[in-house]
């Protein structure tokens, strides 16, 4: 029964992490700067953070536009390989428990 709630939890995880590159890109990137922003930050003092187009700026590069990406946040450039870096790391864990999971009977 464990190897079963095991199996499910896996699938569950294996389907969320698919889903987050084409939820990624359904965001529009090309909003202008000055609509709302989930940015508690900005929302207060309405300057922008550290972390501002982030999201939008990884969007961007799903969508294949550089220059928006540097555009939206210089730091992109360092933020985003290392995003994508946590996200490979995590499918590649998680195809690992997924190989233990088949192989323990």
């Amino acid at each position: 029964m464990a190897t079963a709630t095991r199996w499910l939890e896996i699938n569950i995880k294996a389907v969320l992490l698919a889903a987050i590159p084409f939820l990624l890109r359904r965001i529009n990137y090309t909003v202008p700067d000055d609509a709302f922003s989930f940015c508690l930050f900005k929302n207060i003092t309405g300057e922008n953070c550290c972390g501002c187009g982030t999201l939008r700026g990884i969007s961007a590069l799903l969508h294949l536009d550089f220059m928006s990406m540097i555009r939206l946040n210089h730091l992109n450039i360092i933020t985003i390989p290392l995003l994508v870096y946590v996200y490979l790391k995590q499918v590649w864990r998680l195809v690992q428990l997924a190989g233990f999971c088949f192989t323990v009977k």
